[in-house]
């Protein structure tokens, strides 16, 4: 069985060597230097600094979740994993703004094409980074259980190749003449559902956020475990459901942005 197992471990760890040099070396060095700097284009700088830390921070993150499931003393408390360090994956997201402020400078215009393509530059190394963790932590015995990767691979590739043309797109358009045409959903500026949804949204973020601190003191800190662990779990459940009418408000509440090209001339 160790002589089965040494050729798919020897797999895997390509498979992921290759997944951080992608992101670790390859898209930033492609597209930040060769395509950002010689080329001169701002929107492939951008696309440089976005594949090299979204990719990796993420990568960094599910891998680090993996490892510190092994500290957990019951395999039925393995959800307070990803419940406890839920919190920092959500700053990450918000503060992701910064990077764009660092990238471009603080006096960078607003341009609705360059967001467009950073965005799918983001959504493309986020799948890479995942892809490759679920390769990192998984645990493949036979062929056959290798074998079974296979379609979840091309799951991930499918979406990734979208999002890798949607941006190239963008990033070819950056400098075209265009213009922006809002288009208001339903409940959009109306006062009460706007209320409603800050509302809800305070407490599904107090509801979600208490609960994973409640998680981390009981369980990874040992303090209070019988008492802060079942206020957490009903906190937690809290926060899902209320993310369910937060979703439908966020929806119902804002509006499509569509951009139309004037002309293919910069």
């Amino acid at each position: 069985p160790t002589a089965d197992r040494r050729p798919l471990e020897s797999v895997l760890q390509r498979l992921i060597g290759e997944h951080l040099t992608l992101l670790g070396w390859v898209l930033p060095f492609y597209y930040g230097y060769v395509r950002g700097a010689i080329r001169d284009s701002i929107a492939d700088r951008y696309r440089g600094w976005i594949f090299l830390v979204v990719g990796l921070t993420l990568y960094a993150i599910v891998v680090t979740m993996e490892e510190l499931s092994r500290f957990v003393p019951s395999p039925g408390l393995q959800w307070t994993v990803p419940a406890a360090t839920s919190p920092g994956l959500l700053l990450f997201m918000i503060r992701l703004g910064n990077l764009r402020r660092f990238v471009l400078g603080p006096a960078f215009p607003p341009n609705e094409v360059l967001s467009r393509s950073a965005f799918n530059a983001a959504a493309l190394a986020g799948i890479i980074a995942f892809a490759g963790a679920f390769f990192a932590i998984a645990r493949f015995q036979t062929i056959e259980s290798l074998v079974l990767a296979a379609p979840l691979a091309l799951i991930a590739t499918v979406p990734a190749v979208v999002f890798w043309r949607r941006s190239n797109r963008y990033a070819s358009k950056i400098d075209w003449t265009y213009s922006v045409v809002e288009k208001k959903r339903r409940l959009r500026g109306h006062r009460k559902a706007e209320l409603g949804k800050r509302v809800i949204r305070i407490l599904t973020y107090a509801a979600g956020i208490t609960g994973a601190a409640f998680t981390a003191l009981s369980v990874y800190v040992g303090y209070y475990p019988t008492l802060l662990l079942p206020i957490a779990q009903s906190l937690l459940g809290w926060a899902l459901l209320l993310a369910v009418p937060l979703s439908i408000l966020n929806y119902l509440t804002g509006s499509t942005r569509e951009i139309i090209f004037d002309n293919h001339v910069p």
